[in-house]
Formats: C-alpha cells, sequence, structure tokens
C-alpha cells in the first residue's frame, strides 16, 4: 500500500515537506498529493528531483492523468509518486517545483517556484536487484504519453482542417478563373472553418472536446489505476518519550490501634481493632499471661551458710603459690 504525503504548494512555500519519504533504494512506495494555489493555478507545472547527494536529477511533467480533483480558481490537486532515482541515498532528497505560462506552445514566462526537502532513511539494496529498479521516463516521454491519449482527436480535427482549406483554395482557384474568363459574379465561397479544442478538467481526469466543420468530438481521458502495493519500508525511527502518567491512588495506611474488649487481667484474652485510613478494620487477640513469682531467701535461692559451705570446699581445693593447702 503506498504511503500519502498531503502537501500545499501556496507562493514560494511547499507546506507539509521535511517528513519521512522512505528508505534509500525504496520505490513505487510513497506518493505526494499536492495541493496547488493561487498563481499556480493554469501553469504548467514540472518536479524536478535530485538525491541527497545532488546527483541523479528527474523530472517529472505533471500531467492530467495525474490529477485528483480540482476547484477553477480555488485549487489544483495533483498525486505525484516519487521516483526511485530521489531515494538512491539516505539523507535529504530535494523538491523543486516550476510553474510556467504556456502562450501558443512556448514558454512565455517563468510563473513561480518552490523548494522542499525529504528526509531520506537508511537502507541497503543488493547489488543483483539494483538493476531491477524502476528508472522514471524523461519528461519529452511523459508529454508523449499524454499526447498518445489524444492523438485521435487531433489528427481528426487536423484532417478536417485540410479538407476546408482544400475547399477554401478550390473556391479561390474558381473565382480566379471567373476573373480571367470575364465570367459574372459567382456564388459565394463556404465559410472556412477553425476546429476550436477545449480540454476540461474533472475529478478523474479530463474531458477534451473538438469542434469543426462536421459537429463536435469529444473525447475522455480517465486518470490511471493505482499501482500494486509496494514492499513494506523499513523500521521507523522511535519516537518521542510518552507523556508522565497520573499519580495513583492514595496507598491504605494504619489510621489507630485500640483494645475493643478485655481488660488485660491475668490468664485472659484482649481484643485490638485495627483502623485503615480507607476506613476498613480488622481485629487481632492477646493473651494475658499470669503474673512471675518473686523467689523467696531460703527457699528459692541458697542461705549464707551455703554460700559459705561452698567457699571453704573450694579453698581447700585451690593452692596457694607454695603448694600449701589453706
Amino acid at each position: 500500500m503506498q504511503r500519502i504525503i498531503k502537501c500545499t504548494v501556496s507562493g514560494e512555500y511547499i507546506r507539509g515537506s521535511g517528513v519521512v519519504a522512505g528508505a534509500a533504494g525504496s520505490h513505487d512506495d510513497v506518493v505526494l498529493e499536492l495541493t496547488f494555489k493561487d498563481v499556480w493555478l493554469g501553469t504548467t507545472k514540472t518536479a524536478f528531483w535530485h538525491d541527497a547527494r545532488g546527483e541523479n536529477p528527474v523530472a517529472q511533467v505533471l500531467t492530467l492523468a495525474m490529477m485528483e480533483g480540482y476547484s477553477e480558481g480555488e485549487y489544483e490537486i495533483y498525486r505525484l509518486p516519487i521516483p526511485a532515482e530521489a531515494k538512491a541515498f539516505d539523507g535529504e532528497a530535494k523538491l523543486t517545483l516550476r510553474g510556467v505560462i504556456i502562450d501558443d506552445g512556448i514558454e512565455a514566462q517563468a510563473s513561480v517556484s518552490a523548494d522542499a526537502f525529504f528526509e531520506i532513511l537508511p537502507g541497503s539494496v543488493p547489488d543483483e536487484f539494483k538493476e531491477l529498479m524502476e528508472v522514471s521516463p524523461s519528461a519529452a516521454e511523459q508529454l508523449q504519453e499524454e499526447i498518445e491519449g489524444i492523438k485521435d482527436g487531433i489528427t481528426k480535427a487536423v484532417s478536417n482542417s485540410a479538407q476546408a482549406l482544400d475547399l477554401s483554395e478550390k473556391n479561390a482557384s474558381d473565382i480566379e478563373v471567373l476573373k480571367q474568363s470575364g465570367g459574372g459574379k459567382g456564388e459565394a465561397g463556404e465559410d472556412g472553418f477553425s476546429p476550436i479544442a477545449k480540454v476540461t478538467q474533472t475529478s478523474s481526469g479530463a474531458t477534451i472536446t473538438i469542434t469543426d466543420k462536421t459537429g463536435t468530438t469529444t473525447a475522455t481521458v480517465t486518470n490511471g489505476k493505482d499501482g500494486a502495493n509496494g514492499k513494506n519500508g523499513a523500521d521507523g525511527v522511535n519516537g518521542k518519550d510518552g507523556e508522565d502518567g497520573k499519580d495513583g491512588k492514595d496507598g491504605r495506611g494504619i489510621k489507630s490501634i485500640a483494645r475493643t474488649s478485655g481488660n488485660g487481667s491475668a490468664g485472659t484474652t484482649d481484643t485490638y481493632t485495627i483502623t485503615y485510613t480507607d476506613n476498613t478494620t480488622s481485629t487481632f487477640t492477646v493473651y494475658n499471661g499470669a503474673n512471675g513469682k518473686t523467689p523467696v531467701k531460703g527457699t528459692d535461692y541458697f542461705t549464707t551458710a551455703d554460700i559459705n559451705e561452698i567457699v571453704n570446699a573450694v579453698y581447700v581445693k585451690i593452692a596457694d603459690g607454695n603448694e600449701v593447702a589453706y
């Protein structure tokens, strides 16, 4: 499927350019939709391309077959495929649009021109396939293709004009003979008739109307069908970081802990209630143990007599420095 880049051409500016137009080595995958306004209306338009190295120049005449629509005095819309030569290398491919006024088949004056650049991403094509890449026809070949489409109507008009000229010459010859022979005034000859050709642009192409002595001949030129879908292009560059997300909801904390049953007496169980910041609650229990017992002297621990007896027993076992018993 071809990608369409929409641009508006007004005065010396091309709005909508500067975007990515494919990868190096690709072709038939990107089309420019050019909407011409103001001074461009009614001009003969030509697109000139150069690749990122300023090489491989290509000229494209914007023909009736490329026209997508128009509104008289307001705009003209053309679809222009980006040629393979313009995407031979990565970098910035340059487009120059030139509109001229044609008078009697001769360029009368340059009307306006505008420049734009399109980014070509890195890409590679194997050498064995490079010779298969489409080569854009020359400007002369493009014009010839459009001429061939209306040649039959033009040929018929020229033939009718030749017949009218022969008849006029014959009438003139007859009149001259009558003058020389002294004859009377002859009948008036038939009026000559110059063919009139008119091209009317339509949303689907153009209608060519040729009016001559024998009547009016109409030919319709329709836009060509869309070409086959091109291959997928290379992956695009990573996009910019997204915006920061919204703050999350507040977490649940503990508001208070209180004993809600029991009195702390030994051997009993108390219940405690936890209240959270979202006003929910939960409970837990605590068993109260009995008080500890205070030891009684002489009952729960040694008396003084016991301690003296232990000390004396220890002295008996310990010798002094002279190994004399105490």
